[in-house]
């Protein structure tokens, strides 16, 4: 059965945040022993104070919630891993303040953060959402990102994503997307579009968020000047220098980005876009084979054909909700494949010739979609 997020009826801009609102930190667990106490601390040193920290374990099993729950804090257990964004509808739901402040807890947020993402969200009429500036924390001349925008093949574009901070300004940008390490995040709207799509489990969840919360209406921010710095990601998982693409993480790109377009597109954008898509999935699924990860493509695939059901009941919520047009979302330009997959000539040839149809296919029906 698929797994959905906390539910609420309210129309996310019938809400309105006070000036000045107190804000819950929450900062989403698993495993985190090695980093956690130095997450907290760097929460519990913002300019502007939390009416709470409060921790959220996804059934940790190194001791790092009893670390937690020894500095002193409210710590909610969950019984089973379900993903980032199950321990983040947990905290919206948890948290009594109308806004409510994100972090994973691999993440050490600059002492003033807090402050400069709460000013940011009270500058612009209609803001939902700010995500801090995220730089590598082994790299900390090195940006991961500071939100981004949605390819019409369904990804996130990173906006000043693997650029150097001296390359970059420190301007507020609206962005149709982000990643949530660090997210302040109006907690009556999150809850009004039903929170985080739990079937994720990790990856593409926050980028489905930001996109729900945009179709919704809403609108987000990139904070350059609010800063936070991102260690290690999740084991097995995240991608950092010197690691490698596991089959599990394929499975959940895979997945997770065709859950991401069969539930916000419309059927006339989806059927204008198939030659593209078709081309582009012959080639994930060549590279897939090559690395001996078509077991993964071919499982990923089966989860979307049995979950049909649920996805097409997600469709229609999304349109129930919808006040922007998806389509005005879409964007082209080169496909974001993440550096570590352009290591070597002959991929980034491959890529290049790829955005080169790409980008042909794009001029050529973007105003039919």
């Amino acid at each position: 059965m698929s797994r959905t997020g906390p539910s609420a009826s309210r129309d996310p801009a019938d809400d309105s945040v006070p000036a000045s609102s107190p804000v819950t930190a929450a900062i989403v667990n698993y495993n985190g022993a090695r980093d956690l106490q130095d997450c907290i601390a760097s929460v519990r040193s913002q300019t502007v104070a939390c009416s709470e920290i409060l921790v959220v374990d996804n059934a940790s099993s190194d001791g790092s919630a009893d670390l937690a729950a020894a500095e002193g804090l409210r710590v909610l257990r969950l019984p089973v891993n379900g993903g980032p964004g199950s321990a983040r509808n947990a905290a919206l739901v948890a948290a009594s303040t109308p806004l409510v402040l994100l972090v994973d807890n691999d993440v050490l947020l600059e002492r003033d953060c807090l402050e400069t993402l709460a000013g940011a969200l009270r500058s612009r009429e209609g803001i939902r959402v700010c995500q801090a500036r995220t730089i590598f924390d082994a790299r900390r001349d090195l940006v991961q990102c500071d939100g981004g925008y949605l390819h019409f093949l369904g990804a996130m574009i990173l906006l000043n994503g693997h650029r150097t901070v001296s390359e970059v300004g420190r301007e507020t940008q609206e962005v149709d997307s982000f990643i949530t390490t660090a997210v302040l995040v109006e907690r009556a709207s999150a809850l009004a579009i039903g929170g985080f799509d739990e079937d994720f489990f990790w990856a593409w969840e926050d980028h489905d968020f930001a996109l729900r919360t945009r179709i919704a209406g809403g609108r987000c921010l990139g904070v350059g000047s609010a800063v936070a710095y991102h260690r290690g990601g999740t084991a097995d998982l995240s991608l950092r220098p010197g690691g490698s693409y596991t089959a599990r993480r394929f499975f959940l790109q895979c997945r997770n980005r065709w859950l991401v377009v069969l539930k916000a597109y419309p059927l006339r954008t989806l059927l204008v876009l198939l030659p593209a898509f078709a081309l582009f999935e012959m080639l994930s699924f060549a590279y897939a084979l090559r690395r001996g990860f078509a077991g993964e493509y071919l499982r990923a695939l089966g989860w979307v054909l049995r979950h049909a059901g649920g996805i097409r009941r997600k469709r229609a919520g999304i349109r129930a909700l919808a006040r922007v047009d998806v389509r005005r979302l879409l964007r082209g330009g080169p496909y974001p494949f993440h550096p570590s997959l352009l290591s070597s000539h002959v991929q980034r040839r491959l890529a290049g010739a790829l955005d080169a149809v790409l980008g042909l296919y794009w001029t050529m029906v973007r105003r039919i979609l």
